[in-house]
């Protein structure tokens, strides 16, 4: 009899993923996504790390009346551009946006 295990990490990144594809805007709240992630996930796996997402997410923040609220936005591969310098222009784009300090918190 063969038993099988599951790997928590792949299921925490393939929910993660799941998630972004089902929200209805591209962008939510970091906070509120964090706490639907840990939801939807079994009790016991516990392996929920942000950056395992970074592969099709990323994390921006924006101030509104002095608030800082970070989100983290989906990227559909399917809406890249194809051609090579219109997907370079775009990912330089969204690098400006992207504020490199929320990953150093």
């Amino acid at each position: 009899m063969e038993t099988f295990s599951i790997d928590g990490r792949k299921l925490s990144i393939q929910v993660g993923h799941w998630l972004l594809v089902q929200s209805d805007n591209e962008t939510i709240e970091l906070d509120a996504f964090m706490d639907w992630w840990k939801t939807i996930l079994p009790d016991n796996i516990q392996e929920i790390n942000i950056s395992d997402l970074f592969h099709f997410s990323y994390l921006k923040e924006e101030t509104k009346m002095n608030k800082t609220v970070k989100f983290i936005s989906y990227i559909d591969p399917r809406s890249l551009p194809t051609e090579a310098l219109q997907l370079f222009e775009f990912l330089f784009n969204l690098k400006r946006k992207v504020n490199f300090q929320i990953f150093l918190e």
